[in-house]
């Protein structure tokens, strides 16, 4: 059985392409991934770049995976937003942020491969 804190680091795959948004006119390479139930994937737009540097989101994330076996995806956008106002204190936001978290299941993985 899994304990609910995993005493391993979680593994962070980043995509060899730019942020949305970061460049225009930019052709991003194709990539496919394998997603299992458990998974998570979170998609997010330039403004996240902008408003959190890489190696603090990432420490955020595997503290986040790291306190709760599986978190929800509003959890994890929650934790995200809140480490970005807490940086930002009263000064606006750089940019727009789009950010979308998947929790991937076992419905969600047969939704996705019966809508095709």
């Amino acid at each position: 059985s899994q304990s609910t804190v995993r005493e391993t680091a979680i593994p962070i795959l980043v995509s060899r392409n730019p942020s949305l948004g970061g460049i225009d006119h930019h052709r991003h390479q194709q990539s496919r991934l394998t997603l299992k139930p458990g998974d998570f994937l979170i998609l997010h737009t330039d403004g996240l770049d902008q408003s959190i540097d890489r190696p603090s989101l990432t420490t955020l994330l595997q503290n986040l995976f790291l306190q709760k076996n599986t978190p929800d995806s509003l959890s994890v956008q929650n934790e995200i937003l809140a480490q970005i106002r807490a940086k930002q204190s009263d000064r606006p936001l750089p940019d727009d942020i789009t950010l979308i978290s998947l929790n991937i299941t076992a419905t969600t993985l047969y939704l996705a491969s019966h809508s095709k």
